[in-house]
């Protein structure tokens, strides 16, 4: 496979959605019947809906098609009623959605779905294919017309991964000089946080065979994926990390999925992957950087018009790539690859010129030449949100811009100044998943702070009586903060347990766990308990403003 096929497997990249699946037999309702009773969900960053009035009157054929697109794509919505299908495709957010449609339903409802974001493409499947053609000419996400579908699996597989490419994940900050004082981004801080605590993860001796249960179930439906699956299972020691990254299957897809959305469930259960990838990564970076003199490296792609224009808006500033960037050392295969979205009006067509000094580089990066699945391909990967800086936007053909970005170096003043922020911010912490979880309360995001502090507290022992009181008292904060106030009064009753009986005398904590339980009764409506609980809180914190307690 040449470079532009492996660049074009780059994505990245929270919302699941609950897969109908369609092991269906002649003649049964299509729509919501499952086939087994395991939880699935959506993995990756594609979803595809077919939608035909007709489908469950298909012959045997029918079954070969769905293993067909699932080699492509691994979750798929059978519907046979438009306005159901309407209804499931606006609650989509955090995947692209591909469209098989018939050319009658499709006349009725296109009009109507062609502007959404998460709508991607359309193929329109019928038996009259001239019937439809010249009004197919009308809308620009209507990839053609087919009669069969073998033919749209071919440009299906095209098309996605050219998509695949243009869902990369990117975080932006300002320049120095447009940043009030002391502003980082969260988001940007969560992208630098969370690969400081990918790669220093513990090991744990279960940690592949449970990823590998997880993909089992999602992809139990799959016969291609399961394959690999129990290929990357028996043989994950055989090759190593990039070469089992860079195969086209679920490692990749999933991987970079769950970064663009920042699935922590996800990117928990394939943290010793990213560690592995990262330490590969680094080693061959050590072992090479010397021998290298600065250079460039190319990327082609096409960016959403409204990230392109707030990209264009922070020239100057830093970017960070959140996922594993894979870039070009052949200019002309990445222009051609950023030409692909020269006419796509929802996109702007982007070549990023990367220049790279490995002598004093903020973050390691590889040639995968003889590393690679594709060992041909020209290709040097980075590791994991790399940071540049944004040297200077250009328009250099018609709907084509290029973007020059410098790798920043260790010493870059305002990448410092990132750190440390995180550094000072976060300093309570006890973990790295718990660093993550008060950087994601801070902003706001308190269903992905409580799953993050889930992640921690089942690695707490029984019997660490300290932090047992921490994340009680915090996951009671986050629980009061989502309404869930029966759980959070679980919490932070057991927090406050936990320290009259195994700290007694250290009180400087209960006014703020008084503070959180009364606050907690409050939105309960137990205003007489919540009364007395604001009165225990502000009567300790009284006393312990008193000299004899200082």
């Amino acid at each position: 496979m040449a470079s532009t096929s492996r660049q074009s497997m780059q994505s990245t990249l929270l919302s699941t959605v609950n897969v109908r699946r369609t092991s269906i037999k002649r003649g049964e309702t299509i729509e919501n019947k499952p086939s087994d009773n395991r939880q699935h969900r959506v993995v990756e960053n594609f979803i595809v809906i077919w939608l035909d009035p007709k489908i469950d009157q298909l012959d045997s054929d029918y079954q070969n098609s769905i293993s067909h697109l699932r080699q492509i794509v691994n979750s798929i919505e059978i519907f046979t009623n438009a306005d159901h299908c309407l209804d499931f495709l606006g609650k989509v957010k955090d995947e692209k959605v591909v469209l098989i449609v018939s050319g009658s339903f499709g006349q009725q409802i296109i009009p109507r779905i062609q502007e959404l974001n998460q709508l991607e493409s359309i193929y329109i499947f019928c038996s009259h294919k001239s019937k439809y053609e010249q009004w197919s000419k009308n809308y620009e996400k209507i990839k053609g017309v087919f009669t069969g579908i073998i033919s749209i699996c071919n440009v299906l597989k095209q098309d996605i991964r050219q998509s695949e490419a243009n869902l990369i994940s990117v975080t932006i900050l300002p320049s120095s000089s447009k940043m009030k004082s002391n502003e980082i981004d969260p988001t940007f801080m969560y992208s630098q946080l969370l690969k400081e605590i990918l790669i220093d993860i513990e090991k744990e001796d279960t940690e592949k065979q449970k990823l590998i249960e997880f993909c089992r179930e999602q992809y139990s439906q799959n016969d291609s994926e399961l394959e690999f699956i129990n290929e990357f299972d028996q043989g994950y020691l055989k090759q190593s990390p990039l070469w089992w990254y860079s195969r086209e299957g679920f490692v990749y897809k999933m991987l970079n999925r769950a970064l663009r959305s920042q699935d922590i469930e996800i990117i928990s259960k394939m943290a010793f992957f990213v560690r592995d990838a990262h330490q590969q990564i680094t080693q061959l970076y050590l072992q090479k950087s010397k021998e290298f003199s600065p250079f460039n490296v190319y990327r082609g792609q096409g960016m959403m018009n409204e990230e392109f224009e707030h990209m264009r808006q922070n020239s100057g500033g830093l970017i960070s790539f959140n996922v594993f960037l894979s870039t070009s050392v052949d200019r002309q295969v990445a222009l051609e690859f950023a030409r692909k979205s020269q006419n796509d009006s929802s996109k702007t067509a982007v070549l990023f010129q990367m220049e790279v000094d490995p002598t004093n580089a903020s973050n390691p990066f590889a040639s995968m030449e003889n590393i690679s699945f594709f060992p041909t391909e020209k290709e040097i990967l980075f590791s994991m949100n790399t940071v540049f800086r944004i040297e200077e936007i250009k328009q250099i053909e018609d709907q084509l811009w290029q973007v020059n970005l410098s790798l920043t170096h260790n010493d870059d003043q305002q990448l410092k100044r990132v750190a440390e922020s995180i550094r000072q911010d976060l300093a309570d912490g006890r973990t790295g998943w718990h660093k993550l979880a008060i950087l994601m309360a801070e902003i706001g995001d308190f269903d992905k702070a409580d799953e993050l502090c889930q992640q921690a507290f089942e690695k707490i022992s029984n019997d660490d009586w300290s932090q047992l009181t921490h994340f009680h008292q915090f996951i009671g904060f986050i629980k009061m903060q989502k309404g869930d106030y029966s759980n959070s009064l679980s919490h932070l009753q057991k927090c406050l347990d936990i320290w009259l009986n195994k700290f007694p005398g250290y009180d400087q904590h209960l006014p703020s766990i008084y503070l959180n339980m009364g606050q907690s009764y409050y939105g309960q409506g137990q205003y007489d308990e919540a009364l007395k609980t604001f009165q225990y809180a502000l009567n300790k914190a009284l006393q312990l403003s008193q000299p004899e307690y200082k």
